[in-house]
This record gives C-alpha cells, structure tokens and sequence, in this order.
C-alpha cells in the first residue's frame, strides 16, 4: 500500500509502478514471471482514487524462506503521449519519478514463512503434585510475537482435548475471568518470547487424579501461527500407601532375615520407580534409628533413618544381614514402612510440601 499524491503536478498522477527484486539472484518480478533482466516497463499497482494504491505480490513460497527482496515504487503524470501506458524512460522522458528516496520510494524486506516452534518444559513429569507455573520453549527464524497457552482437561473418556478435534467433554481454562469453559480458549502468557512462562492462579482449583495438557502457539512477526508439541501430567495429592506384613505386630524373634511389607498408589497414581520403598527400624529405649550407611544404631535424621527396600509390585523388602549381633536381647524394636510415588507424595504426608518428612505407615513393634 502507498501514497500516490502528486504536490506541484498539475497534469495528475497517471499511474504508480513497482519492481520488485529478489536479492538471492538478482532477478525481477514482470507481473507474470521472474526474469534475469531488469524490465523497463515496471509492474502497475491499482490506484484508489483518494490518493492511494495497492498491490498484490507474487505467492512466496518455502524457498523463499529468510530471502531479502527490494520493492521500488514510481510514479507519473497524464503528460506525454504515451502517458496511458506506462513510465518508461523512453516513452516518458521528464514526466516519470527519477529521482528515488530510500524508505520513501523503495523498502528491503524480508520473507518468512516458517511456522515458529515451541514446547512445554514445565511440568517434565507425567505426575506432579504441584503446578505453580507452566513453562516452555520457542523458537523462530525471525521473532516469537506472541506466546499463548491452551490448558485442558477431559470430564469423559479421553484423552482428544489437545488435538485439533476437541469433544463436548472437553474443558479449557479462560484467563480472563477464571474458569473452565467448554470452548477452546488460549491464554497470553505472563512471560512472552522465547522463554515463555504462565503463572498458574489459585482459582484454577486443579483436582486430584485428572490429567491436564499444556499446547503452547506462538505467532512470529509475520504473522505465522503454529501449536507447539504437548505435554500432560497427572495432578497427583493423594499419597501411596505402606505397610509392614513381616514380622507379625508384637511378636517376639530369634531370627530376622528380612522385613517384608506392601506399597500401593490408588489408580491413577503409580509408585515411584526410583525410590519406591523404605523402611526404618526404630530402637525405643533410646530412640535411635538404624542407619544403613554405618550399619548401627546411631541417627535421628530424617533422611538417614530410611533404609532401601527393594520393590516388587505390590511387596517390598528388606534385607537385615547387616542387623546380625546388632540387636539386644530384650528390647523392642519399632517398623515403620514408606511409599513414593510418581508425584513425589509419600505415605503418610500432611501436604505435598511435607513430603520429605513424611511419617510413614502404621507403626509395629517386635521384640529380640
């Protein structure tokens, strides 16, 4: 679009012409074709009659993609007798625009039709018990203008809310006056670019055992909108269960090859791969703890008093070899066994914050 007023003309404008060039190989747009040769006759634009004009650009295409064209624009008035036709030099002579200046009669640009890219990195679990925010990535050949993100959950049999065929059972959270609502919504992110972040607020209220999905959509300064990958997780605040089923609560022992016990996580919860199960064994005349790393009875710690099991769905256990002459004849001994799961919750937690103190199952003891 451009200005075609012509101060101090009083024959008129007669017409505007543009040539663009593509400065990868230097060759010119003629209004049909590209062409090596600089053409005379340039291309008309369409006037609008109130000093304006128009013009519509060849298709840019994928290999066109980060390359710098040149768009000259020109002018001339209703004098001459080949006025009508166009401004060429030889048919015009005095009475065409010869005399350019740059930013006002020619503009370098630059084409991009690349999608920007974007992903989630926060949540990177498939449980949390926890979302403060939501984070990600973006990338662009140019600029990342704008960011938003799409937060869903399903209310029926899913998972299709991320895809591009969303159900009626499909719920999106709306920013703006905070709520789920059944219509696809993005929100802007509280941080934009190309490391993007949304704070989650407190009224978004998520509930325990729903899977929720994060779609990210950048748009660069082009203009070129595009959903990022997804990601889901599981919210997750109800803590696994442990127990101790060996030995038996108040029995007495000669022997002890090993503590055996379960560990379970309601559905859809799963129990922690990497730390699924401890136990600790508790000396009650003097309120020590066995440590497993100096194999005697010397802790109170919170984290060292949490001996290894082993874990094989639903059963841990626990071996004692390094027990052996460490328990006294006459005392008694205190079990207690604890879960993790996916979602960092342990058993026995007031609130996913206490997880690392979490007491554990229901006590029992033994005695030697």
């Amino acid at each position: 679009y451009g200005d075609n007023a012509a101060a101090g003309n009083p024959s008129g404008v007669n017409r505007v012409e543009v040539q663009l060039q593509r400065k990868s190989d230097n060759w010119y747009w003629d209004g049909g074709a590209w062409v090596g040769t600089q053409p005379d006759n340039w291309v008309d634009v369409t006037l609008d009659g109130s000093g304006g004009w128009t013009w519509t650009s060849p298709a840019f295409g994928a290999g066109d993609n980060g390359v710098s064209f040149n768009l000259l624009t020109r002018a001339c008035d209703n004098t001459g007798t080949l006025a009508t036709t166009d401004c060429d030099l030889g048919a015009k002579d005095s009475n065409y625009e010869n005399t350019f200046t740059v930013t006002v009669n020619s503009i370098t640009f630059i084409v991009d039709t690349a999608n920007p890219a974007s992903a989630v990195t926060t949540p990177n679990a498939a449980y949390v018990n926890a979302l403060p925010s939501v984070a990600g990535t973006a990338s662009d050949n140019d600029q990342v203008a704008k960011s938003q993100l799409m937060i869903a959950y399903e209310t029926g049999a899913g998972p299709t809310c991320h895809t591009g065929t969303p159900d009626a059972s499909c719920r999106y959270w709306r920013h703006s006056d905070s709520s789920w609502v059944a219509a696809s919504t993005y929100n802007f992110t509280t941080t934009q670019g190309v490391a993007w972040s949304y704070t989650v607020p407190g009224a978004m209220a998520l509930t325990d055992a729903e899977e929720y999905w994060f779609i990210p959509r950048m748009t660069d300064a082009a203009g070129n909108a595009a959903y990022g990958t997804p990601r889901s997780a599981v919210f997750d605040v109800s803590w696994p269960t442990a127990a101790v089923t060996s030995p038996a609560a108040g029995t007495f022992k000669r022997s002890l090859s090993s503590i055996g016990g379960t560990a379970l996580d309601d559905a859809p919860g799963l129990i922690d791969s990497g730390d699924p199960a401890r136990v600790y064994i508790k000396q009650l005349d003097t309120g020590l703890y066995w440590n497993q790393g100096t194999s005697l009875f010397d802790t109170s710690d919170l984290t060292v008093r949490w001996g290894t099991a082993t874990y094989s769905a639903p059963n841990w256990t626990y071996q004692t070899n390094a027990l052996a002459g460490k328990l006294t004849d006459g005392k008694q001994y205190e079990l207690r066994g604890r879960a993790k799961d996916s979602a960092g919750n342990r058993t026995g937690q007031t609130s996913p914050g206490a997880s690392a103190s979490a007491p554990g199952g229901t006590a029992l003891t033994f005695t030697w």
